[in-house]
């Protein structure tokens, strides 16, 4: 699992890409809730798009904290899940490892 704070280039075409049926999210969540641990079958781009979110692995191990405009890569097969940190917290994500590159290589160097 990899955090990044991404650049306004990458949040804009990340969320060009919430029109397509790839795009799915979770929130708003209340403070303290959580979304239980599980597994996807392809590489996930998580992005924070509003409050904070602490993620965790099996058995609820702390990975990293994220917070708006933060973005988490979760490995396929990956065990994780994550509470959220503030009200109304929202966390979208696209699958695919083409889905990831797209919106990761806006802000490569």
């Amino acid at each position: 699992m990899k955090f990044f704070r991404l650049i306004d280039l990458q949040v804009r075409h990340f969320a060009n890409l919430k029109t397509t049926h790839e795009m799915m999210h979770h929130g708003p969540l209340k403070e303290g809730q959580e979304v239980p641990s599980h597994t996807h079958q392809e590489i996930a781009l998580y992005v924070v798009t509003k409050g904070a979110a602490l993620f965790v692995n099996e058995g609820s191990h702390e990975l990293g904290q994220s917070r708006a405009c933060d973005a988490v890569v979760v490995p396929a097969q990956l065990v994780h899940g994550w509470k959220a940190l503030s009200p109304h917290t929202v966390i979208e994500h696209v699958f695919g490892e083409k889905n990831v590159d797209l919106v990761l290589a806006m802000g490569a160097v």
